[in-house]
């Protein structure tokens, strides 16, 4: 009588486990089908002024992308965190930044060229200073429709990307 108890018991459990295991897998699976990021770190040499990095659809339905440049830092353990304010020896690329466009909707394998100015100001330090560029798919009623399939229950992902640029100053 124990044992049945305790199958009942662990039933709900076990099948929880299945679900998230499926989930992950149709997650993978999803993710196999995502933007594609070409040249994915960007790198503006002393002298140089600007750079570009492509965004490429490969979802079988048109995507819009949403971007920015966001500063990160690493932490000690090797992971990173949005970096709301700079604190000393941090050298962040974000403010004298600028790109193009902020926005764009991709149709099927469509490619987006991004395009990165640096404006250094006048008495910059030398250094390096880091950003990210973040590259984010935007959810759609078409796009989840399209990329979740028909089924009753579904599972959507949307992913948003990040890319390293570095601004060499001499």
């Amino acid at each position: 009588m124990r044992d049945l108890s305790r199958q009942l018991v662990m039933a709900p459990v076990v099948m929880a486990r299945i679900v998230m295991v499926l989930g992950l897998m149709l997650i993978c699976t999803l993710s196999a089908q995502a933007t594609a990021i070409l040249n994915p770190i960007v790198v503006i040499e002393p002298g140089a002024r600007e750079a570009a990095v492509k965004v490429l659809n490969d979802r079988p339905v048109a995507m819009t992308y949403r971007i920015a440049i966001v500063n990160r830092r690493e932490l000690a353990d090797g992971k990173f965190e949005d970096a709301e304010d700079t604190k000393p020896g941090e050298m962040f690329a974000a403010d004298f930044l600028r790109f193009s466009p902020r926005q764009v909707t991709l149709s099927p394998g469509q490619l987006q060229s991004v395009r990165i100015l640096a404006s250094r100001p006048n008495g910059l330090p030398p250094g390096d200073y880091k950003s990210f560029l973040r590259v984010e798919e935007i959810p759609t009623p078409e796009a989840t429709a399209a990329i979740a399939g028909n089924g009753a229950a579904a599972i959507a992902a949307y992913l948003t990307q990040l890319m390293p640029i570095t601004v060499k100053q001499r």
